[in-house]
């Protein structure tokens, strides 16, 4: 899902900035520790080794941490060179109960997401 300028500018107060290079990958049944908003460039997910979705800048992976403390349930690997926040699970979960716009939309894609799984 998307994520509007205003949820971007508060998540980048509490975020953690990442710049990850080109194929890096984590892989699927490692526990989520954090959700990754990508600001620039392209993550593939993949299931079985078959891309199922690509994650572009406004959106966000992992929302699993946040929503069910779940494990990652599909390899996620960068397509470009990749420029994202990471938001523990605790802050992502604070986050989520303060703002309603950001709640709303991490729990409604962890729902459609675990409806393709």
């Amino acid at each position: 899902g998307d994520i509007g300028k205003a949820e971007v500018a508060t998540l980048v107060a509490v975020g953690e900035p990442l710049m990850i290079d080109a194929e890096q990958i984590e892989h699927r049944g490692v526990q989520i520790v954090h959700m990754d908003v990508v600001l620039d460039g392209e993550v593939a997910v993949k299931s079985d080794g078959t891309e199922i979705a690509t994650v572009h800048a406004g959106e966000f992976v992992g929302e699993g941490a946040i929503v069910n403390r779940a494990y990652r349930s599909a390899q996620v690997v960068t397509k470009t060179a990749l420029t994202a926040l990471a938001i523990t699970a605790e802050e992502g979960r604070r986050l989520s109960a303060e703002i309603t716009a950001i709640g709303a939309l991490i729990t409604k894609e962890a729902a459609d997401r675990a409806n393709t799984d």
